[in-house]
C-alpha cells in the first residue's frame, strides 16, 4: 500500500475528526475518530465513526527484510 497509494492518488485530501481513543503498539497506530470531515479539491465527505491504522514507514523495510528470510528456507 505504501508504495501504491502515491501512484493512485488524484487528489490532495486533507481529514479533520475528534480522536476518541488511541493505541500504539509496536510502532503501530489504532485511532478511533468521530465527526470526520475530508476535503478534496472536488468534493466534502462526513462520517460519524473512522478507525485509522497507521505504521512507520521503516515497518515495511523490516517486514521486507523478514519475508526474504523466509524464502531462503
Amino acid at each position: 500500500m505504501c508504495e501504491e497509494i502515491p501512484k493512485r492518488q488524484k487528489y490532495k485530501c486533507t481529514m479533520k475528526a475528534k480522536v476518541k481513543n488511541w493505541k500504539n503498539c509496536d510502532d503501530i497506530w489504532i485511532f478511533y475518530t468521530e465527526d470526520i470531515n475530508f476535503k478534496t479539491d472536488q468534493q466534502t465527505l462526513n462520517s460519524e465513526r473512522l478507525k485509522v491504522v497507521a505504521c512507520d514507514t521503516n515497518m515495511k523495510k523490516l517486514y521486507d527484510r523478514n519475508d526474504n528470510r523466509h524464502d531462503d528456507n
